[in-house]
């Protein structure tokens, strides 16, 4: 396949463009139909012409097709809300941590941000941090507090 063709399949996969990624498929097909390849020419044709399933516009029309709730489900002995709704730009701000592991995080976060004024009464903050956990424990999400703040894995 030309380089200059699959640049322009990947440019179209990556706009989400199916009218471009059509012409380019129909391109590929004459394109080994004209250097012989006439069996893969037919197959990748046959490929083509197969009904194509319904899909929404975009990729993100699909995910959120999935994801939105008309109502938040309810407790039905209490009434109260069995789920929260939070905008996936917000939730990198909403850990779940026991209280002891989110104070100590917030200790960490004080400490660096009072670096400064530990410097004037003669202490040295601390500069790296070293974590260290089962996978998925918090470790990388935990202290949002500087450059210095290493999460050893």
């Amino acid at each position: 396949m030309n380089a200059d063709i699959l640049k322009r399949v990947v440019r179209a996969i990556a706009d989400g463009s199916q009218g471009d990624l059509d012409r380019l498929a129909s391109k590929i097909v004459e394109a080994e139909r004209k250097t012989g390849h006439v069996r893969l020419a037919a197959q990748l044709e046959a490929i083509l012409k197969q009904p194509k399933a319904k899909r929404p516009d975009t990729p993100s029309a699909a995910a959120n097709a999935d994801r939105t709730l008309k109502e938040l489900p309810l407790s039905r002995r209490h009434g109260e809300n069995l789920a929260t709704l939070i905008p996936h730009d917000q939730l990198e701000h909403h850990m779940v941590l026991p209280d002891a592991v989110e104070q100590r995080f917030a200790r960490i976060e004080a400490e660096y941000a009072a670096r400064d004024r530990l410097r004037v009464f003669g202490f040295k903050p601390r500069k790296t941090v070293l974590l260290y956990g089962p996978p998925g424990c918090g470790k990388s999400l935990g202290p949002s507090v500087s450059p210095g703040t290493q999460a050893c894995r």
